[in-house]
């Protein structure tokens, strides 16, 4: 810019000895206007470059493959990317013959009530989230697919299909001499063989049932007498070949020779997937609870199980507080009933379109997808409080009103639908084969964000 600056002077200098009269003032024009023209030229290159920066800081975030609680903390960063928009519309509004302060001024008196409604809203929401943390997260979403762990859980879902062993714990049984009883018992472990989950008798592991062979195959009259389930059953458990395994199924108290609890398996099938543990658990855990003795239940997948079993209603808990939070706020600041009813709803209407998606491109609802779901409404959130607050505001009848809010909001929510969601496109494209084939939460991520 200084050498075609340089230029012009000596072409102006030229020009005002042949026809100083005429091509000095039309040239002095020009150059104030070349002048302001370069200079704005120059905060464009600046911020060009501060652009291009930030992109580059962002594809660093990518290529480095950084774990999940650091991947929430850059959306987090990016909340107020909306309000830094509404305030760029609503400064350029401004005239530019007022000075800084009553062009800052009129911007917030304008812009305030919006960026201080989503703004409030995100406050009270985090800071309830912050009094109720909790962790949860598939552990196969966590490591890459050429993990070594993460073909174990590849392969573990052939041997999930059947024959997985459900453990049943009786901690107050019954005085087993009693036939009554004992058939109370047989009933429990028919209970839990006859479910779409469990495999039947020939998959059930029990001490009583061995027990009851054994005395068939001595043609012994197993109901006859009382010391076939006292004594003779003692010396079986302890002496039979299978001793090793009964002493681990069985606590028997020495001093009076009693069973004080025992447990027994059923084999399951049909239990590979996620929402396979979900309802296999909760099923017989409704069966166990309606037995009539002090039953537990146990299976290596119940853990995780119990994180599919809350994630929902703790999904529903974080959307209707953000709901709230967001209508109460809306009312106290928007004044218009009305109007925070349209927030409302509006919020309503996207909660279904995520979750619709969600479902149609296969994404489970995890912890990581949770979170994602309350960061992409809080997006979405954030325009509607801006229309909202923009209509109220405006003069003129409905027609003028929505004009007058889609003139002053229509380039800012075309600025903020397009910010992320051309990032997002950016970096499927380009880092496609690198990243999400490599970390599979990304994918869940991107699409619930997107």
């Amino acid at each position: 810019m200084t050498a075609v600056q340089n230029t012009l002077q000596d072409v102006m200098q030229k020009a005002d000895t042949v026809f100083p009269d005429q091509v000095t003032p039309v040239m002095n024009k020009r150059k104030n206007e070349f002048i302001r023209f370069g200079k704005r030229a120059n905060e464009i290159e600046k911020r060009k470059n501060e652009f291009i920066r930030f992109g580059k800081r962002k594809n660093e975030f990518i290529r480095f493959g950084r774990s999940d609680p650091e991947l929430q903390n850059d959306d987090l960063n990016t909340i107020g990317i909306d309000d830094m928009f509404l305030m760029n519309a609503c400064w350029d509004q401004t005239s530019n013959a007022l000075t800084v302060p009553e062009r800052m001024s009129k911007t917030l008196s304008h812009a305030g009530v919006a960026v201080t409604i989503t703004n409030i809203t995100d406050i009270m929401s985090f800071a309830i989230g912050c009094f109720n943390f909790r962790e949860g997260l598939n552990p196969g979403n966590l490591v890459t697919n050429d993990h070594y762990i993460a073909k174990y859980f590849a392969d573990i879902k052939h041997f999930l299909k059947i024959g997985p062993q459900l453990h049943v714990a009786i901690l107050n049984p019954p005085d087993l001499t009693q036939l009554a009883e004992r058939e109370k018992v047989l009933n429990v472990v028919e209970a839990f063989e006859n479910t779409t989950y469990t495999l039947g008798r020939e998959g059930t592991v029990f001490f009583m049932l061995e027990y009851l062979n054994y005395l068939n195959d001595l043609n012994v009259d197993v109901d006859g007498s009382a010391k076939l389930w006292d004594a003779k059953l003692y010396s079986w458990i302890k002496n039979t070949g299978g001793s090793t395994q009964w002493n681990s199924n069985i606590r028997i108290n020495e001093t009076s020779r009693t069973i004080e609890a025992f447990r027994f398996q059923v084999a399951m099938k049909d239990f590979v997937e996620p929402n396979d543990h979900k309802q296999a658990a909760k099923l017989l855990r409704e069966i166990a609870d309606r037995q009539p003795f002090n039953i537990t239940i146990y299976h290596e997948a119940f853990p995780f199980a119990d994180q599919y079993l809350i994630i929902l209603p703790a999904t529903i808990q974080n959307v209707a507080i953000s709901l709230l939070c967001m209508t109460i706020v809306s009312i106290m600041l928007v004044p218009s009933l009305p109007s925070g009813f349209v927030i409302f709803c509006s919020i309503v209407s996207i909660n279904i379109g995520v979750f619709g998606f969600m479902t149609l491109w296969g994404v489970n609802l995890d912890a990581v997808s949770m979170i994602s779901i309350i960061m992409s409404i809080g997006f979405a959130v954030d325009l509607s409080a801006h229309i909202i607050y923009a209509f109220v505001t405006s003069q003129g009848d409905t027609k003028d009103r929505v004009i007058g809010a889609l003139k002053t909001l229509g380039w800012p929510i075309f600025q903020v639908s397009n910010n992320l969601k051309s990032f997002i496109i950016n970096i499927l494209l380009r880092e496609l084969l690198l990243q999400l084939r490599e970390y599979p939460f990304y994918i869940q991520w991107m699409l619930t964000l997107f």
